[in-house]
């Protein structure tokens, strides 16, 4: 067993009451198959750039308000739920629409753990609940600007396609891009610190990762490979798909390689790695949908571009 699957049967143990792992068994009493999509909202209360940046008024609106209120909006969705450890935080997440089903232990809400476990505790609380959880959508607080009609084409896609990663096609030079593969890579992605827990650990399982893990940075192939942001180094189909393969290592000057990050914008997954049929990437240019609230400078610029109604939501605010 790994360190992955032994620290989630872990945590499964502890925290919660079916105890099973993989999830085999569990999936198959839904005799009518696991249908339903709920969006979830990562928002834990120690931020410490900007403390409490989650709730930070935007034009009236506590910043992670704006992504209830988008997730709402969105056809295709059934559970909207803020994963926090904050009674605080949870208290203004009902005012405006989401559910909040627990209080998120305090060992996955810190600054070093990786978001994978906000992911993982939220999987295994529908477990519990005997939902017939399909596809868990994360959409990052810190990402205010997203527009209803675009996020409601990234939601059925992720339905028909089981993943769906929204990402930035960052600078080509060796000094903006370089990290080190193999070992680096796989150390990294145990620490939740630029990169994410390989879903091939959390296979066997029947859990996948989050990928709105902090700084995890990756190439996508120009016309053939995956279409995948698990490690550092993965080659892929710019804004489209293709079938799984496993990662390799980056060659900085080929001509043909899209690098990207990883961002918060938009993250789907169908959470048995069965019901995933190919991987799309999503990369974003809107300059606005671009902005990820980590100081007070994009507070301010945020709550500007509100302000003079720079940008369509596509649902009033």
């Amino acid at each position: 067993m790994s360190d992955m699957k032994r620290r989630q049967q872990e945590v499964v143990n502890h925290y919660f009451r079916n105890t099973e792992m993989p999830l085999t068994d569990w999936r198959a009493r839904f005799s009518g198959g696991l249908s339903k999509t709920v969006v979830q909202i990562p928002a834990r209360a120690g931020s410490t750039r900007v403390a409490d940046k989650n709730i930070r008024e935007v034009c009236g609106l506590p910043l992670m308000a704006y992504s209830i209120l988008i997730a709402r909006a969105l056809p295709g969705v059934d559970r909207v739920v803020v994963n926090t450890d904050s009674p605080r935080y949870a208290e203004i997440a009902r005012h405006y629409g989401a559910e909040v089903p627990f209080l998120r232990p305090a060992e996955f809400a810190t600054a070093r753990c990786s978001s994978y476990w906000a992911y993982f505790y939220l999987l295994r609380h529908l477990v519990d609940e005997e939902y017939p959880v399909r596809t868990i959508i994360t959409l990052a607080p810190t990402n205010p600007f997203r527009n209803r009609d675009h996020l409601a084409r990234l939601v059925s896609l992720t339905q028909q396609c089981g993943s769906v990663q929204s990402a930035f096609r960052t600078p080509t030079s060796r000094t903006a891009l370089f990290r080190p593969c193999d070992a680096d890579t796989e150390d990294a992605s145990k620490s939740g610190k630029n990169g994410r827990t390989d879903g091939n650990d959390a296979a066997d399982a029947d859990d996948t990762t989050d990928a709105a893990d902090e700084g995890g940075m990756g190439s996508a192939k120009a016309a053939h490979g995956t279409n995948h942001a698990d490690s550092a180094a993965q080659t892929g189909t710019a804004q489209g798909h293709a079938p799984k393969s496993p990662p390799r290592r980056v060659h900085l000057h080929d001509p043909e390689q899209t690098f990207f990050k990883p961002l918060g914008h938009f993250s789907g997954r169908n959470v048995f790695p069965a019901h995933i049929t190919h991987k799309h990437m999503e990369f974003v240019s809107n300059p606005l949908e671009l902005i990820d609230i980590d100081t007070e400078h994009d507070l301010a610029l945020a709550h500007s571009a509100v302000a003079a109604n720079l940008y369509d939501f596509g649902i009033p605010l």
